[in-house]
């Protein structure tokens, strides 16, 4: 049976120049590209959703009267949902901490907008104060296996300042002591080729094998990772992993 793939969703900033022109002195568009995408990944790790929508523009405005939510309407062209949001510019620069500023007004639409239930807004609270505590840190779960004598999680990490590029780690916890784990990067791999060239965790001779999912087009991503010079499946040894 064909594994189902689940779609990550996805919060963007709208034009790059304009935003560059309005806050690029203070914090880059990419940077808070990436912020945005870290949060709507880390809510699809909690099986939370982005309202109705799969995914979410934002719009910035810095010089519309009062900070806040000016607009949102769905785009006549796809599902995602167009928004309008005033951040004079001038907040931003004084700042003590311009980065959480934007997690804040993120936080702040989704919990406006795109959100219907109590348990949805906790989970977006949840997802605030992991972004807040945790900044460029967080790692974020894919998937978790019980393996052999372990329990494996498969998680990830965004690579700055690229929205759409994530360094994958592995950890393993002992299921005799689950005080005793053991984190170690396994490959650095495109957002989009994570359902795919992480399928199965196994552990077989004291050797780690993580291989392909059963999704459609897997092999497709599998020789795009060989092209560009590296070996898959993705082989570790046991020993590379020290136990805390």
């Amino acid at each position: 049976m064909r594994e189902k793939l689940r779609v990550f969703g996805q919060i963007t900033t709208g034009d790059r120049a304009s935003f560059e022109a309005s806050y690029g002195e203070i914090v880059s568009n990419a940077e808070v590209s990436v912020i945005a995408q870290r949060l709507a990944s880390f809510l699809w790790s909690n099986s939370a959703r982005l309202g109705n929508f799969p995914a979410i523009d934002v719009r910035f405005l810095c010089n519309s009267g009062q900070k806040g939510l000016l607009k949102a309407a769905q785009c006549p062209i796809s599902p995602s949902i167009d928004v309008e949001y005033c951040l004079p510019s001038s907040e931003v620069s004084t700042a003590e901490d311009p980065e959480a500023s934007f997690i804040e007004v993120f936080c702040s639409i989704l919990e406006t907008i795109a959100t219907s239930s109590p348990e949805e807004i906790q989970k977006v609270d949840l997802a605030r104060r992991a972004l807040l505590l945790h900044r460029k840190n967080l790692a974020i779960l894919f998937r978790s296996y019980s393996v052999g004598k372990f329990l494996a999680a498969v998680e990830f990490k965004f690579l700055e300042p690229y929205a759409n590029f994530c360094q994958v780690y592995l950890r393993l916890k002992k299921k005799s002591d689950t005080h005793k784990e053991a984190s170690r990067l396994v490959c650095e791999i495109l957002l989009m080729e994570l359902p795919y060239l992480l399928g199965k965790v196994r552990i077989t001779d004291g050797m780690i094998r993580i291989t392909a999912s059963n999704l459609k087009g897997a092999q497709f991503y599998v020789e795009r990772y060989r092209a560009r010079g590296f070996e898959y499946p993705i082989c570790i040894s046991l020993d590379d992993f020290i136990f805390d």
